[in-house]
């Protein structure tokens, strides 16, 4: 037992019926269907395409061009490093600058208390203080050879240290050496 068609509504409304003779308008036979089958697959697409032409094109705008690497750095990434390193480099100068002279301060006091102590020998060889620091680099007048070599009574500014045979800092117990900073801080074999 054979089920019988059914007549359905062509998606077509002007479709004719041919080759069939008594059909009801708006109804198809199975040619007729076989050909909306047909057409309906190679016409689908196309109104796919149609209905989504807007989202074809967004999508096509919105791809991304491949990323490609870069091998260098941008001027403005160049010119903040350099930025951060001369405001660093300018901190920590003011600083070391402030150290480097406090260790010239100190190389003074030293060379001012060594410079004393080759005072007092001058003063055990020949009777009494020399009158200044330059006869210590001389040769003695008892004969004997120079005390000090003349680059060490230079202090760390590059002038001659002064020595007052009175010593009025050291109480007269002993000769004052001393040299002045840059600032004019009195620096000698004395405390200040």
């Amino acid at each position: 037992m054979t089920q019988p068609v059914l007549p359905r509504k062509s998606p077509f409304p002007h479709s004719s019926n041919s080759g069939q003779v008594a059909e009801s308008p708006g109804t198809f036979t199975t040619h007729d269907s076989l050909i909306a089958l047909v057409l309906s697959c190679i016409l689908s697409p196309l109104v796919f395409l149609v209905r989504n032409r807007t989202m074809l094109v967004r999508q096509t705008v919105s791809r991304k061009a491949p990323r490609t690497t870069r091998s260098a750095f941008t001027l403005l990434e160049v010119l903040v490093v350099v930025a951060i390193i001369v405001m660093l480099a300018g901190v920590g100068g003011y600083y070391l600058l402030q150290q480097y002279e406090d260790a010239k301060v100190s190389l003074a006091k030293v060379n001012c208390n060594n410079l004393s102590t080759q005072v007092e020998a001058y003063k055990l060889n020949n009777g009494n203080y020399p009158n200044s620091i330059e006869q210590l680099t001389q040769p003695q007048p008892n004969g004997s050879s120079a005390i000090v070599p003349p680059d060490k009574i230079r202090d760390p500014w590059g002038k001659v240290y002064r020595i007052d045979p009175s010593g009025p800092k050291n109480g007269g117990n002993k000769a004052d050496v001393f040299t002045t900073t840059p600032k004019g801080i009195i620096v000698g074999n004395f405390s200040n």
